[in-house]
């Protein structure tokens, strides 16, 4: 085949697949089940909404309730969280992935990038949820990832930061069973309001600080208590055995 018509063939092949992925809508619901020795074990409900080259994670106290009886109807977006919302925003066209994320009580903005997975996919499958899936791998920050995706729904997206795999993620966990994002629920035809794809307004006048920024801030706070640590138990009063710590981040570095 002459290279020019490689060439055409390749440009086609994008444009279709930026047209099929500009036309995608959905909201799609996941549940994170954390069995971490340093985090508490707990169950979160996090809700993706999707649109065209744009998503957003939002987590709340409960899912929000889902109908297709009334296509032409704006979902009513309501989440109940004290303080800041916690999000993950991702932009496909610009590759850019903005989030909130926190040490103790204090929300910070960061920057990221969506060019982080590098996946193997194997030629492993099985059924979940009625959906063939196909196992993939990969290892993220400190952490070895398996997830099961399905190319019957070409949405090339997942819970948390992962994606860019062919299909949606419909499993995926670290090897250690410490962070596991199981799908529970999607909705390919209800409306919402496509402003909340955007940066919470909470922080707007936020200055976003970038992951390696906010991976040295977390290391200096350990650090920091760590020595706080030691301080108390070399106190006087004789205090033993006490530990300040933060919880353990899925990412490590």
């Amino acid at each position: 085949m002459p290279s020019r018509l490689k060439l055409i063939i390749s440009f086609l092949l994008i444009i279709f697949s930026l047209t099929v992925k500009s036309q995608i809508h959905a909201i799609i619901q996941y549940k994170l089940i954390t069995t971490n020795k340093n985090l508490r074990d707990h169950n979160q409900n996090y809700i993706l909404y999707v649109n065209g080259l744009k998503s957003i994670q939002v987590s709340g106290n409960s899912l929000l309730p889902i109908s297709n009886e009334d296509e032409n109807n704006l979902m009513d977006i309501k989440i109940i969280k004290s303080g800041k919302p916690i999000f993950i925003l991702k932009d496909f066209k610009s590759n850019k992935l903005s989030l909130s994320d926190h040490i103790s009580t204090k929300q910070y903005l960061i920057n990221d990038t969506l060019n982080l997975f590098k996946w193997k996919i194997t030629n492993d499958y099985k059924v979940i949820q009625k959906f063939k899936c196909r196992k993939a791998v990969t290892n993220f920050r400190g952490r070895n990832y398996i997830a099961w995706f399905t190319e019957e729904l070409p949405i090339q997206n997942g819970p948390w930061k992962f994606c860019g795999l062919p299909g949606l993620i419909i499993n995926v966990g670290d090897d250690k069973s410490f962070f596991n994002y199981e799908l529970t629920g999607i909705d390919l035809k209800s409306k919402f309001d496509e402003k909340i794809i955007s940066l919470p307004k909470e922080y707007l006048n936020n200055i976003a600080m970038e992951h390696k920024n906010f991976i040295a801030l977390i290391n200096k706070k350990q650090a920091d208590y760590e020595k706080l640590s030691r301080t108390y138990n070399n106190s006087a009063k004789g205090v033993s055995n006490v530990t300040i710590s933060i919880p353990e981040k899925q990412e490590k570095f």
